[in-house]
């Protein structure tokens, strides 16, 4: 698939997040983004959910994830959930998904 495929979508969550980041942390987020439209089958596959992956990032010398769904809310859309740290386990994505899905 090209770019053009695929659109991106946020969740008000992330929104939060991104304002609240860095100038320099906010390139690193889109760099990844941009990545991430080319393909996003190409980061790890997050076990338990489907169709959901998680990018490896760090931000603030914490190790995170950006974890986002394709196909959702269609086809066409990858829909960014928003930033987790990795040392919690991943238990603010769980609770967040509980809360809003």
């Amino acid at each position: 698939m090209q770019d053009s495929d695929f659109r991106l979508s946020h969740t008000k969550f992330f929104l939060k997040q991104f304002k609240e980041l860095t100038e320099k942390e906010k390139d690193l987020v889109n760099s990844k983004l941009d990545i991430l439209k080319q393909n996003p089958f190409r980061y790890k596959k997050l076990n338990g959910y489907k169709n959901t992956f998680e990018i490896k990032i760090t931000l603030n010398q914490n190790y995170s994830r950006l974890i986002y769904a394709t196909y959702m809310p269609e086809k066409n859309y990858i829909t960014i959930f928003g930033i987790f740290k990795r040392k919690d386990e991943f238990k603010d994505f769980k609770r967040y998904l509980e809360n809003n899905f």
